[in-house]
């Protein structure tokens, strides 16, 4: 089941589970590579420390990653909710959740580290930071900073292609929809060849 058409209207977007399993692997098998860097003896204090740190950063958040992953494959629930009202994001433990048509600006395509993600503008960013909780705040906020949407919803979780997710938003609810870089490239490019 991709899509689910709510008697509401609603659509609710399930992720594709069987993506969940390698990325439950990757994230288990830092979970083992920082119990190994622990295990590790150097002789330098410093460097100790160091690795000491990095290890059990890496055992917190990838373990934190492994059981967020593996809920998802236990509770198979949706990952986004479409509604006459707004969106509802739960694509990751940061997702903001529920933002209402009237607070996005625009949607667009692009990519983060090669990965696809639809980022949404929004009007009011602030408004949306002050009411969803100091971590999520501060994940919208790094983004922003780094020149990104403050929502981003990724293609790896998606049972649908960006580009008809994108579609539907656009056509359903009436969301601008700005073109992506290689969207604008292309239409550059038919421009020129006339």
């Amino acid at each position: 089941m991709k899509l689910d058409l709510q008697p509401d209207g609603s659509i609710r977007i399930y992720p594709v589970r069987w993506k969940l399993y390698p990325m439950l692997l990757g994230a288990l098998g830092f979970v083992a590579l920082g119990f190994l860097i622990l295990g590790w003896r150097e002789t330098l204090l410093p460097i100790r420390l160091y690795h000491a740190g990095a290890a059990v950063l890496a055992i917190v958040f990838f373990g934190l990653c492994a059981l967020v992953i593996l809920a998802r494959i236990l509770r198979h629930s949706p990952v986004v909710l479409l509604s006459h009202q707004g969106i509802t994001d739960q694509t990751s433990p940061f997702a903001v959740g529920f933002v209402s048509w009237d607070e996005i600006a625009s949607i667009r395509i692009y990519a983060i580290e090669k990965q696809p993600m639809l980022g949404l503008h929004l009007k009011d960013p602030d408004s949306i930071m002050a009411r969803v909780g100091d971590a999520k705040a501060g994940y919208m906020k790094l983004n922003r900073r780094m020149g990104f949407a403050p929502m981003n919803i990724p293609q790896i979780l998606m049972p649908i292609p960006l580009e008809e997710l994108a579609e539907l938003i656009q056509t359903r609810y009436g969301v601008r929809r700005e073109l992506s870089e290689r969207s604008q490239t292309a239409s550059s490019r038919s421009k020129n060849d006339r």
